[in-house]
């Protein structure tokens, strides 16, 4: 009885962590992000930021976000066209799928983004990766 298989509608779902452990995570993530914090700005003076800040042309810096987050829009009409042969997404659901992989590239190394960006698009082609 006990190497029976379960049947295929049964499925077997972990019990959610306590109370406990969901803190001591969210308290440990908080401490390991504000010890990270303090290595990279160890070194740094504020007050020269603060002075370099008050300096910049604030119209050319919104220019240039308003052209970064354009780019992210043209890759992903980009993406669009790219993947026309395997299925139809629009050029919106595109450059969210850039965006995703932008953003895992910011924090993981190898540019990974890249790849969830490919199972990204993948699952909402429902095509093979």
């Amino acid at each position: 009885m006990a190497n029976q298989p379960l049947p295929l509608n049964t499925v077997s779902v972990p019990p959610p962590p306590s109370l406990g452990m969901r803190l001591f995570k969210r308290t440990f993530g908080y401490l390991l992000a504000a010890v990270c914090l303090v290595w990279v700005f160890h070194d740094v003076r504020l007050a020269e930021i603060f002075r370099d800040t008050a300096r910049i042309d604030w119209r050319f810096a919104a220019l240039a976000m308003a052209l970064n987050v354009a780019s992210y829009y043209c890759q992903g009409i980009r993406w669009s066209l790219l993947l026309h042969p395997l299925g139809r997404i629009s050029w919106l659901r595109a450059s969210e799928a850039v965006c995703s992989g932008m953003f895992v590239n910011e924090v993981l190394p190898l540019r990974l983004g890249e790849v969830v960006r490919i199972h990204i698009v993948a699952e909402w082609l429902q095509a093979r990766f």
